[in-house]
């Protein structure tokens, strides 16, 4: 269980990530 949280968390950090680097793109 402990596993998928952290994998969820890091999917979440992944999507911020993400995000942020298209929001600077535009």
């Amino acid at each position: 269980m402990h596993t998928a949280v952290f994998f969820v968390k890091q999917l979440v950090k992944l999507d911020s990530v993400t995000l942020g680097h298209v929001l600077m793109a535009r």
